[in-house]
């Protein structure tokens, strides 16, 4: 099994670091850094979190990360990272 982050949730993953940047830089890099861990956990545990059924026959998963959705698909050895927002994002 591996992962695979699309570009947009690398995206993600700089607009999460560029808004916490300004306040304090060594926490913002700290905050990317354990996203990045936990979502390696993935790995040996690729059915966290609940499926979400209008996404099917597709496998996406919303799985939260403290006050962090992470969006992902399953599928035959790969978890695909889909999208990644902070639970008080307008989205």
């Amino acid at each position: 099994m591996r992962i695979r982050w699309l570009p947009k949730s690398r995206h993600d993953l700089r607009r999460l670091y560029d808004f916490l940047v300004d306040v304090n830089p060594a926490a913002a890099a700290r905050r990317i850094d354990d996203l990045l861990d936990t979502v390696e956990t993935l790995l040996e545990y690729p059915r966290s979190g609940h499926v979400l059924d209008r996404f099917a026959p597709q496998e996406v998963r919303s799985w939260f990360i403290g006050d962090y959705e992470v969006r992902y698909e399953r599928q035959d050895g790969l978890i695909t990272i889909l999208r990644i927002w902070h639970t008080r994002e307008d989205r």
